[in-house]
């Protein structure tokens, strides 16, 4: 079953009117035995508007699994500027209806407003970003009462038991990778390649108390940048807490001299403490989730010497190891399941029929991979506009969200899994 990828049949499921177009998506029902299939596809939002989550591995059902988070646009064909709104919708998936619970100015197509639900904190709340008179704010809203507080900074990653965010610079974004930035920020950061005053944060989110725990400067000074790129822009991107709250990884990029983005993984502890480089500039990292409070995927170029590759490993130690290497060879969004049995993982649009592929991974096996389905996505979604699957597990982990634009607008979907029997 090792090369499972290539001899599972797949079922179609829906096609274009014309027989010379490509499908918008094909479902697999054959998959290795042990191995969940989709048994359904449901559209939960559909146009004129342009609905999405954004980024992959946050569960946008609140913690009862009746209701959906989701961001929504008027438009979907070009870069976020300074005017442009979004709504922030919640869908009741029991009765089909939605409801707009709020608009946001700080928000792209990539990661949304880094919508996060506070299941810790009394009432159904989340947190969201937002922008007033050029400056970044967080909000934590009760959707049922209304109720709003503001925090003074931006979030990007939220704590396992709701009571700390990480916080990063999306100026500095915008500037350096404009499709993960916010428009119409103030105080664009580019007056110094790696500052001391200014990197990721920690937030209180009882207090809203904010505190620097680790600059740009600290990583600069820990992991070596590539020859001859050491006065250009230094950032952080993409972060994410442990699953016992214990660690946080984010990445340090930079730009090298052919102008090509770079990449190190590094993890600190929430306090600031034992700040290590977890993958160097040579191997790169793109994509990544924990599996518990120690090990996580990343995907890399193992050793500098290899194509993307889901690379598992514990925070720490010199114990990396590629993940089914011979079929998994592209970048994905990788995201564990609840209980950790299963990885799911996609890819970015392959082949003439730009079809994105979504592989799934038993998590005991290492080797064995089903491919569940591929997904259509048209050639105008592109670049800062493009539409990734980023899968999300539900927290029952029965269902996997994605965001889609195989019928031509920018959709949220879920896909019920059907998981085979236990043998008694």
């Amino acid at each position: 079953m090792r090369n499972c990828l290539r001899i599972l049949p797949l079922v179609l499921c829906a096609v274009w009117c014309f027989a010379d177009e490509p499908s918008e998506y094909v479902i697999n029902t054959d998959v290795p035995d042990g191995y969940p299939h989709i048994e359904t596809v449901r559209q939960i939002t559909e146009g004129p508007n342009h609905n999405f989550f954004g980024y992959y591995g946050i569960p946008p059902w609140d913690e009862s699994g009746r209701y959906l988070i989701h961001m929504q646009s008027t438009f979907s064909d070009r870069l976020v500027e300074a005017d442009d709104r979004a709504n922030i919708v919640l869908h009741d998936l029991e009765t089909g209806e939605s409801e707009v619970v709020a608009e946001t100015a700080a928000w792209n197509f990539q990661q949304g407003s880094m919508v996060h639900w506070l299941d810790d904190l009394p009432g159904r709340k989340i947190i969201y970003n937002d922008r007033e008179n050029g400056n970044l704010k967080s909000v934590i809203l009760d959707v049922e009462t209304g109720e709003r507080r503001t925090l003074d900074r931006p979030v990007a990653a939220v704590s396992p038991d709701g009571t700390q965010a990480a916080s990063i610079s999306y100026a500095r974004l915008r500037i350096t990778r404009p499709g993960y930035g916010y428009a119409g920020v103030d105080a664009a950061e580019d007056d110094h390649p790696h500052p001391d005053d200014d990197g990721l944060y920690i937030v209180d989110l009882e207090t809203g108390e904010s505190e620097l725990i680790v600059s740009l400067e600290d990583a600069f000074n820990v992991e070596p940048v590539p020859e001859g790129s050491e006065d250009n822009l230094l950032w952080f991107n993409h972060v994410l807490f442990s699953r016992d709250g214990g660690r946080i990884f984010f990445m340090a990029r930079i730009h090298d001299v052919d102008d090509r983005r770079q990449t190190a993984g590094l993890t600190v502890g929430p306090d600031g403490s034992d700040l290590r480089c977890v993958l160097p500039y040579s191997w790169g990292a793109s994509h990544y989730d924990w599996l518990d409070g120690e090990r996580m995927v990343v995907t890399s170029r193992y050793q500098a010497e290899t194509p993307w590759l889901h690379v598992f490993f514990t925070d720490g130690e010199d114990d990396h190891r590629p993940i089914a290497p011979d079929e998994l060879r592209r970048d994905g969004h990788c995201h564990f399941s609840p209980d950790g049995e299963w990885m799911i993982t996609d890819t970015y649009p392959v082949g003439e029929e730009r079809m994105q592929h979504l592989y799934l991974v038993r998590m005991d096996e290492e080797e064995e991979v089903a491919e569940l389905g591929r997904f259509h996505q048209p050639p105008e979604f592109t670049g800062v506009y493009r539409c990734d699957l980023h899968p999300r597990w539900s927290r029952d982990g029965q269902s996997i969200c994605i965001d889609s634009t195989h019928d031509g607008s920018r959709q949220v979907y879920i896909l019920d899994l059907a998981f085979p029997a236990e043998e008694e």
